[in-house]
C-alpha cells in the first residue's frame, strides 16, 4: 500500500484479504455485530514500527470490519485521541485528560488501538447497554418509556464555530426496529439540547436518565481495564457503553497517552430509528441534521 501511495481513504478490504485468517476476521465480525460485541486484539508491534505504518495497518484490518466515518467537524476519520491542551470549552472529550461518562458514538463499531498509556489514569470501562434496559424494565418498568421516547440532541458540540443546533427528532435511548436493540446515550449533548431549546427535563426523564447511569456504572454492571500499548478495542456501539478515568500524562512527549479511533459502519449494519439514523447520519454523525 505504501508503494502504491496510497491514502487511508484508498484502502479497501480486497488490500487487506489476509487469506490466513480471514475465517478468524469474519468470525470476530460476526461477534461484534451479532454476539457479545466486544473484542480486544493484542499483539500490534506499536514498540517496533513507526505510527504512520500502525495506522495504516489498524485502518487496513478495520476495513475487514466496516468502512470509516468522519468522526468530528475536522473531517478526521482516524482519529488520534491524545489530550492536546484545547480550552474545554471547545474540545472533544477525547482531546483531553478529562474523565468521560459511560456514552455511546456515532456509528456502528467503535475501536480504539492504545500506542502510549500516559503516565497514570486513563482505565477504559465497558457496559453492556441491553443488560442495563433488562435492568431496567425488571426493577423500574416505569422508566423505559421515557427512555424509548427518547430526547432531543445537541449535533456539533465541542466544535469551535459551531452554531448550536438540535435534532430535528427525537433520538431514542432505548430503541428496537425489526428485532434489532440499539442504544444512543450521550447524556452531555441531551442536556445541551434542552438548554438550547430554552426547556428542562422533565422529572420523569431525570429519573430515567438518573437511572440508567447508576445502573450502567454499578461494579457488576461494568468492566473496568487498563487498555495496555499494542492492545485494539473493538465495541458494538448499539450494544455497548464505554467510558474513561482521567489520567495524567507523561511529561515526555514520546510518552504522552496516544490512542488511535476507528468509527466504522458495517455493510450491512442493523436496522435503526430514523432518529439515531438521521443523528448519525451518512458519514459519522456531522452531515445529515438540520437546524431546529
Amino acid at each position: 500500500m505504501k508503494r502504491r501511495g496510497a491514502g487511508l481513504d484508498g484502502i479497501e478490504p480486497a488490500d487487506f484479504a489476509l487469506p490466513e485468517i480471514a475465517d478468524e476476521l469474519d468470525a470476530l465480525r460476526h461477534l461484534l455485530l451479532h454476539g457479545r460485541g466486544q473484542l480486544l486484539i493484542r499483539g500490534w508491534p506499536v514498540d517496533r514500527l513507526p505510527l504512520d505504518d500502525i495506522a495504516m495497518m489498524y485502518w487496513g484490518l478495520g476495513t475487514r470490519f466496516g468502512r470509516g466515518v468522519t468522526q468530528s467537524a475536522r473531517g478526521d476519520r482516524l482519529g488520534y485521541v491524545t489530550h492536546l491542551g484545547e480550552s474545554l470549552a471547545f474540545s472533544h472529550g477525547y482531546r483531553s485528560q478529562r474523565e468521560l461518562a459511560l456514552h455511546t458514538d456515532s456509528d456502528d463499531i467503535v475501536g480504539l488501538l492504545s500506542i502510549h498509556r500516559g503516565k497514570s489514569g486513563g482505565l477504559s470501562r465497558l457496559a453492556s447497554s441491553l443488560a442495563v434496559f433488562y435492568e431496567m424494565a425488571r426493577h423500574h418498568p416505569d422508566l423505559p418509556p421515557p427512555l424509548l421516547e427518547g430526547l432531543f440532541c445537541q449535533v456539533g458540540a465541542g466544535e469551535p464555530d459551531s452554531p448550536a443546533r438540535v435534532t430535528t427528532l427525537k433520538v431514542p435511548v432505548f430503541s428496537l426496529v425489526d428485532g434489532d436493540f440499539a442504544c444512543c446515550f450521550l447524556r452531555s449533548h441531551m442536556e445541551l439540547a434542552l438548554v438550547t431549546m430554552g426547556r428542562d427535563v422533565t422529572p420523569l426523564e431525570r429519573r430515567a436518565l438518573d437511572t440508567f447511569e447508576a445502573i450502567a456504572n454499578r461494579p457488576d454492571m461494568c468492566l473496568s481495564f487498563m487498555l495496555e500499548p499494542g492492545t485494539a478495542s473493538f465495541i458494538n456501539n448499539h450494544t455497548t457503553l464505554h467510558a474513561r478515568t482521567a489520567f495524567e500524562d507523561d511529561e515526555e512527549p514520546e510518552k504522552k497517552r496516544l490512542l488511535l479511533r476507528l468509527w466504522l459502519r458495517a455493510e450491512p449494519g442493523r436496522k435503526l430509528h430514523e432518529g439515531i439514523a438521521r443523528y448519525y447520519g451518512p458519514d459519522g454523525g456531522y452531515d445529515a441534521v438540520a437546524a431546529a
